[in-house]
């Protein structure tokens, strides 16, 4: 009988104060992040980076974040429990961290979330879950079976075909499907600023993908040749980056924080905007950058 007089009560106004006192808020008030991405981009697919940026927003009510904690499973299901990642609680107000979990592999689906902590100590409830899913990464490249270059090579081919299967096309041909792009502008990391024209601004970021030890390309801009090659081998990575004259440019070496990168003369340190990179500003000449 008591029970149905409190419901009454409750249901019709009486006592609703004390009913929300009772109830506890376990974010304390703070926000969840929100507008979860991956270089701007929500939940992509086609990603060929093995170490993607995952990047957040913060919400209302969050004037300085001090740390933040993400987590990555391969289904949505299993954030509870993260198969892929957990970072822990990280001290930091960067609101973007590298990927540092389980590798992927090419077509892997992920979904992640992220929370944070205020300057008061209050953690913010777990975001929305957000997605992104891998392209056809350095495996894919390397295999000799299925579809793939390997397999073109193994069959004794000299120059890339009409189509995957060849069957009746142009044993030489500009195909669909090509990848030189990837390897110039992503494992050799040479691209264009975003605020560039005809290369004046030049960015080498290069991707130390998979377990390949060295790669070298270079690009003939209107400016002249642009080349950038890097060599790993036991825990060091050397980068050389050539830029013509009447260009400058933005290399970034791979480094984890608190690695020693040699600093080479004319090259400026500056504030790495890149998560796992050391950042560099150059003008015209060779400059080689080693990681100790």
């Amino acid at each position: 009988m008591r029970a149905l007089v409190t419901l009454a009560l409750v249901a019709s106004g009486v006592g609703l104060m004390s009913s929300a006192a009772v109830a506890s808020d376990p974010s304390g008030g703070v926000a969840a992040p929100a507008k979860l991405s991956l270089g701007g981009v929500s939940d992509p697919i086609g990603i060929d980076d093995l170490t993607p940026d995952l990047q957040w927003r913060n919400g209302a009510g969050v004037a300085r974040q001090t740390a933040y904690q993400v987590r990555v499973a391969s289904t949505r299901s299993r954030l509870g429990d993260p198969d892929l990642w957990d970072s822990g609680r990280v001290r930091s107000a960067a609101m973007a961290t590298s990927y540092a979990g389980d590798r992927l592999g090419s077509r892997d689906k992920a979904s992640w979330q992220v929370r944070v902590w205020d300057a008061a100590g209050r953690a913010s409830e777990w975001s929305r879950p957000a997605s992104f899913e891998m392209g056809l990464l350095d495996e894919w490249v390397q295999r000799d079976d299925g579809v793939s270059y390997g397999k073109f090579l193994a069959a004794g081919a000299t120059s890339l075909p009409e189509s995957w299967t060849s069957s009746g096309a142009s044993q030489n041909h500009y195909m669909l499907g090509a990848i030189d792009s990837w390897f110039t502008g992503g494992v050799a990391g040479i691209t264009q600023a975003d605020d560039s024209v005809a290369w004046k601004k030049v960015v080498i970021e290069p991707a130390l993908v998979g377990d390949v030890e060295s790669a070298a390309s270079s690009y003939e801009s209107v400016r002249g040749t642009i080349s950038s090659s890097w060599v790993r081998t036991d825990g060091q990575v050397r980068l050389t980056a050539t830029i013509p004259p009447n260009t400058t440019a933005t290399v970034r070496v791979p480094a984890a924080e608190g690695v020693r990168v040699t600093t080479p003369t004319g090259a400026r340190r500056v504030a790495s905007r890149v998560p796992g990179f050391a950042e560099f500003e150059v003008g015209t000449g060779t400059y080689t950058f080693i990681t100790r």
